[in-house]
């Protein structure tokens, strides 16, 4: 029987997200993952284990005449950056989808 002499590399992730809808117009989520192990690589040298934590906001209102959008952190990044993004899209002549 054949045996596998390579590594046992293992990873963990784990995640809480939390959404609320405050009413029609406004809703709000906080998210939070943290990833824990070593992760696969392409070379025979296996990589030490590593812990990252990333942490994300994010506010949507819907105005009468447009949408803000207030963001915490990047969702995708591995640990949270420390960026604060305000956005509002204001909509002119006919309403949104029209």
């Amino acid at each position: 029987m054949a045996r596998n002499a390579g590594p046992v590399l293992t990873q963990w992730l784990t995640r809480l997200t939390f959404t609320y809808q405050a009413s029609p117009n406004t809703s709000f989520s906080l998210g939070l993952r943290n990833v824990f192990g070593t992760a696969p690589i392409a070379s025979s040298a296996p990589l030490p284990a590593s812990r990252t934590t990333n942490l994300s906001a994010a506010l949507h209102r819907v105005t009468r005449h447009g949408e803000l959008y207030l963001v915490y952190g990047d969702a995708n990044a591995l640990n949270t950056i420390p960026r604060l993004l305000l956005k509002y899209v204001r909509y002119v002549g006919a309403q949104k989808g029209t």
